[in-house]
C-alpha cells in the first residue's frame, strides 16, 4: 500500500507575459507584460496497492484526488484573460489501473486510465487581439495493451497499442490524441 498526503500554498505567483491580457501598443505592436496575480491553494491525496506473484503475475491500482483554489486576479472577468486556471486546470480525480503478466520470454500488460474533466485554454486570433476561449476537458478512460518477447536477457522486441479503446481522445485543448501502435526494440547495456 503506498499513500502520499499533499498540501501546499503558492503565494506571490507571477504569471508569465502570455497569461495576462495583451495589449496592442501605440506602434500596432502587441505589448506582454509578466506581473504579480495572486496566490493558490492545493491540497491532494493519492492511494495505490501493487503487487506480483511467484506466477508471473503483477497489478497495480492507484487513485488520486487534488482539488485547488485560484485566488489570482487571472479569468476573473467574463472573457478569460489567461492560460492559467488554477481552480479548473487540474483533474480532480485520476484512476490508473494495471495487470500484467510475465509467461516464459513473453511479457502481456494492460493498463487504464480513467481521468476527471478539466479546463484548458486554446487562442483565437482576430485583426486586432488574440482571445483565450476557455475549453472543458471530458472526463475520459483511456486503455492500452503492451506484448514484449524477450530474445536475450538484454533484448526485447515490443508491441505497444496506446489508447485502443478510442480513435481519438481529446486530453487537451490542442488537438485530439489518436490512436498509436508502436513497434519497439529494447537494448539494455
Amino acid at each position: 500500500l503506498r499513500t502520499t498526503v499533499f498540501a501546499a500554498h503558492n503565494r506571490d505567483l507571477i504569471a508569465p507575459p502570455f497569461s495576462g491580457p495583451v495589449m496592442i501598443g501605440p506602434d500596432g505592436i502587441p505589448v506582454l507584460v509578466a506581473r504579480n496575480v495572486g496566490s493558490s491553494d492545493a491540497l491532494g491525496f493519492r492511494i495505490g496497492l501493487a503487487g506480483h506473484s511467484p506466477s508471473g503475475w503483477r497489478w497495480e491500482a492507484s487513485d488520486a484526488f487534488v482539488a485547488t483554489t485560484n485566488g489570482t486576479d487571472l479569468n476573473q472577468r467574463p472573457a478569460a484573460t489567461s492560460v492559467i486556471d488554477y481552480a479548473n486546470s487540474v483533474p480532480r480525480n485520476t484512476i490508473i489501473l494495471h495487470v500484467g503478466r510475465t509467461w516464459r520470454k513473453f511479457d502481456f500488460d494492460l493498463y487504464g486510465r480513467r481521468q476527471s474533466s478539466c479546463v484548458d485554454f486554446q487562442s483565437t486570433v482576430s485583426s486586432s487581439m488574440i482571445a483565450l476561449e476557455a475549453v472543458e476537458v471530458g472526463n475520459y478512460v483511456s486503455l492500452s495493451g503492451r506484448i514484449a518477447y524477450h530474445l536475450t536477457p538484454h533484448v526485447t522486441l515490443a508491441l505497444t497499442a496506446r489508447q485502443f479503446n478510442a480513435a481519438s481522445l481529446m486530453t487537451t485543448a490542442g488537438p485530439a490524441v489518436e490512436r498509436q501502435i508502436l513497434g519497439l526494440l529494447t537494448v539494455r547495456f
